[in-house]
């Protein structure tokens, strides 16, 4: 297993963050809602750290060059559709140096991967070409769509990417090369803090994020992310990690460390949907899918909710079967538990 960290932000990633965030006029409230999941206060958070992120946001949106097409791909964009146009990006960045020239078919298969989280042991050997998914015609896309448990008014956009992918992949790149100019001067704006972002970066490293990424091929990339500074993206040779995500898991030098973690500990359990995941780990051990069908959540929820339980050592990660699947951290749940009854009896 090889995992390469990068340093430098990845401009496609990046450039479609801000694509996202530019077409989300409530973003900021929004990302002040996620913030008490994870222990902290909100307004004090967002103003000690993620002020970078709005002056991040509005040069870009001063230098952004908007096609037709924009509207069509970000307007009331759920989480789920922004991470296949993730995974459509990064992991076909050829496609900025050439056009898109291949096969429907072909195309249609790598989305239908994307779609069904579906990986293998060794997805870095997988040719394109013989993937198994084949989606020859509306109707086999229609039945395949009906079985990812997205909403209605979602399927009716897959429904047009399936049966249209190189029009799809086409527009996305041609917006992405539009923007890279406005991506860099957007940089520019906040280099100064960016520079010491990056640099903290370097010396944080998140064991289990890292432990998640090398589950998934034999050579992968970790990049810092600003766009999306609280995320992680686990796609399928890149991975994406919030830059601010180091200040939402705990630092075992602060003096108050363990009242911190204890506290996040608590409210992670105060969420009825964490708890339940909880639950249903007692059960068995669970792949992301398998949660989101269980308690009827979208993927990017339960992704959401198990980043928390991640940072809060609640679960661990280990892969099967080709799988990245999800179990209960035993020992750490004990802690919790003699913890909250010193202090309760």
């Amino acid at each position: 297993m090889n995992i390469t960290i990068e340093q430098e932000l990845d401009p496609v990633y990046e450039i479609l963050g801000l694509l996202y965030l530019s077409n989300k006029p409530r973003w900021k409230e929004e990302l002040k809602k996620e913030l008490p999941a994870y222990g902290v206060e909100p307004e004090r958070f967002y103003e000690k750290y993620l002020k970078i992120l709005e002056k991040y946001v509005k040069s870009f949106q001063k230098y952004k060059v908007t096609l037709p097409q924009e509207e069509s791909f970000f307007r009331n964009c759920p989480e789920d559709l922004f991470s296949l146009y993730l995974a459509m990006g990064t992991e076909q960045r050829e496609f900025l140096t050439r056009s898109v020239s291949e096969e429907e078919n072909k195309l249609r298969s790598i989305l239908a991967v994307y779609l069904s989280d579906h990986t293998t042991e060794n997805m870095d050997s997988v040719q394109w070409q013989d993937l198994r998914f084949s989606l020859p015609d509306e109707a086999a896309i229609i039945s395949f769509i009906n079985q990812l448990g997205y909403k209605s008014e979602e399927k009716w956009r897959l429904l047009e990417i399936l049966c249209n992918p190189c029009r799809w992949y086409s527009e996305l790149f041609e917006m992405i090369k539009s923007n890279l100019t406005a991506y860099e001067k957007a940089k520019r704006a906040v280099e100064k803090p960016l520079a010491k972002l990056l640099g903290d970066y370097a010396e944080f490293q998140d064991d289990e994020f890292l432990k998640i990424a090398g589950t998934i091929t034999r050579e992968v990339t970790v990049y810092p992310a600003l766009a999306l500074p609280l995320a992680q993206f686990v796609l399928y040779t890149n991975c994406y990690q919030g830059l601010f995500c180091r200040y939402l898991f705990l630092d075992v030098r602060e003096p108050d460390a363990a009242a911190s973690l204890f506290s996040r500990r608590l409210k992670a359990l105060s969420d009825k949907s964490k708890l339940d995941i909880i639950r249903e780990l007692k059960q068995a051990n669970r792949y992301n899918l398998e949660l989101a069908e269980q308690l009827k959540l979208s993927p990017s929820t339960t992704s959401h909710h198990m980043n928390t339980l991640l940072s809060c050592g609640f679960v661990s990660v280990e892969k099967q079967d080709g799988k990245v699947y999800y179990s209960l951290n035993q020992k750490n749940i004990e802690t919790f538990l003699n913890d909250l009854k010193e202090l309760l009896l």
